[in-house]
């Protein structure tokens, strides 16, 4: 039966990866009439003449919406810019290039400015279509006047490292950035953008997506003064006389209030809808937990447990979504945040009857090669505590996981709304 529950956790993370296919969520949104295209549905969207259509987009997803653009418009010309490794999606007349992720560097900052050449080689009644997906923070990179590029780079792997929240990460680097808090919109002005957006955000608003190049945040947003919770997570000496300069109250928003029409086309919630569909297919008594996974990884695989233990037998299967972080600090293990929450959970697993998948939906969970951990209770008795504590001392879940065959690799995916854990038992 052990056999089985590995099998459907993971066929349960597969068809939640189906239901948040870029390609297939693009193409629905999109129709072809007479010589216009038509976005979104008949209460919400918007018209675009194919005379003078231009298709932008950064993110994790960018290569497969913009291969759905493609399908249904052939002659659509255009630039997007998507992460390192894997094959590119056929894109006719729009082009791919590479970026860097999860920190900007060269190839993210020589991509935005083709971006940005492209678009202003375009007539200035251009419509641009916008394809937006978690990533494009690092992907679509140009600092802000004051910043220098290493600077910029620098300071998001500092924020990385040290697991800073992403809520506090976006609003960081809209700071550094000329392009992001809808100050991409402009840069491309008087052009309409319209925005087809995968939110990789779980709950979150419109401008945090990407830090939010076609849309800015509130204005409180911007008067808000990091410095404090920087200092914090940092160090007091982590912010040089221009970081502080950005990360205090009172910076102008710069970004276009008008962010013209912007639709959500996929999110973590639709992803966990998709599997709990699957799970109540293959007969498991299935709940979706309103707990968002967020924080330290190990900290959320105590709540993921916590939620576990309470469930009535009628339930089955429980699916969590969302994002969490870790603080590796000098760290140098091999892993990443779901990866690690699955090693959190081993002990809490043992002796009970659940098998829990905990995985990232682009396919690549921090610096490993593996999109999660798939652990139950026979992989304490497996490892031993000691490999388990030591693993997690040093932020080294996937050598762990490895030894006792719980790696999921999927390779990347081309989506990504998130995070998610299924956790099942025998019905």
């Amino acid at each position: 039966m052990s056999e089985q529950l590995y099998a459907d956790v993971t066929a349960i993370f597969e068809a939640a990866l189906r239901g948040v296919d870029p390609f297939g969520l693009v193409r629905g949104s999109l129709r072809v009439k007479e010589g216009l295209l038509v976005v979104g549905g008949p209460t919400r969207g918007a018209v675009l003449p194919l005379r003078s259509l231009f298709v932008a987009g950064a993110g994790k997803a960018s290569a497969g919406m913009a291969a759905a653009v493609a399908s249904r418009v052939p002659e659509a010309r255009g630039l997007v810019i998507r992460p390192p490794g894997g094959a590119p999606n056929p894109s006719g007349g729009i082009r791919q290039f590479e970026g860097n992720h999860p920190t900007p560097g060269m190839e993210s900052f020589h991509a935005a400015e083709a971006l940005l050449e492209a678009v202003a080689r375009t007539p200035e009644d251009t419509d641009v279509l916008f394809l937006l997906s978690g990533g494009a923070s690092a992907l679509l990179s140009q600092p802000c006047p004051g910043i220098s590029r290493d600077q910029k780079m620098s300071f998001t792997e500092q924020m990385l490292r040290a697991g800073a929240p992403i809520g506090l990460l976006n609003r960081a680097r809209m700071r550094l950035s000329a392009l992001k808090g809808g100050r991409f919109l402009d840069r491309v002005a008087p052009r309409r953008v319209t925005t087809l957006a995968l939110s990789d955000v779980p709950g979150g608003a419109r401008w945090e997506i990407g830090s939010g190049p076609t849309c800015s945040p509130p204005k409180r947003i911007w008067a808000e003064d990091l410095r404090p919770e920087l200092r914090r997570l940092l160090g007091g000496e982590a912010l040089t006389p221009e970081l502080e300069q950005r990360m205090g109250p009172g910076v102008s928003p710069a970004g276009s209030d008008s962010p013209g029409e912007w639709l959500l086309i996929g999110d973590n919630a639709r992803a966990r809808q998709a599997a709990a569909r699957e799970a109540r297919r293959r007969r498991y008594g299935t709940r979706v937990s309103r707990y968002r996974l967020r924080g330290e990884a190990s900290v959320a695989a105590d709540q993921v447990l916590a939620e576990l233990a309470i469930q009535p037998e009628s339930v089955s299967c429980v699916v969590f979504g969302g994002e969490t972080t870790v603080a590796v600090g000098d760290a140098s293990g091999s892993g990443g945040r779901s990866q690690e929450l699955a090693l959190a959970a081993v002990p809490g697993l043992s002796g009970g009857g659940w098998v829990l998948l905990a995985a990232g939906t682009d396919g690549v969970d921090g610096v490993s090669g593996a999109a999660g951990g798939v652990v139950g209770p026979g992989t304490l008795p497996f490892l031993g505590s000691r490999a388990v504590a030591a693993g997690l001392r040093a932020h080294d879940s996937a050598t762990v996981l490895a030894k006792a065959g719980g790696l999921l690799v999927t390779g990347p995916t081309g989506t990504n709304v998130g995070d998610l854990v299924v956790a099942v038992r025998s019905p």
